[in-house]
């Protein structure tokens, strides 16, 4: 993983992995919590296909502006695209 700028938040919120850094970190700095961070490496444990695709890489988390509830993240974790 790699986060950007590493928060404590204390729930879990929506996220966007990346392959890359999406933002310029100096201008744009993203924002990744640690609870987020820990969300996604769970999923990369329970889900094989998720963990597959992301094997011997280092994605980039970012989290969203605005929360989401539990059931999207989870109906948007089952699409191609990542985002959590």
């Amino acid at each position: 993983m790699r986060p950007d700028a590493l928060t404590s938040d204390t729930e879990v919120s929506g996220y966007t992995v990346h392959q890359s850094p999406i933002r310029i970190a100096i201008f744009n700095l993203g924002k990744s919590s640690r609870v987020n961070i820990a969300h996604f490496m769970v999923a990369l444990i329970q889900r094989r296909d998720l963990g597959s695709k992301w094997q011997c890489q280092m994605p980039v988390i970012y989290n969203e502006q605005s929360k989401v509830s539990r059931v999207a993240r989870i109906a948007i974790l089952d699409s191609d695209e990542v985002a959590i």
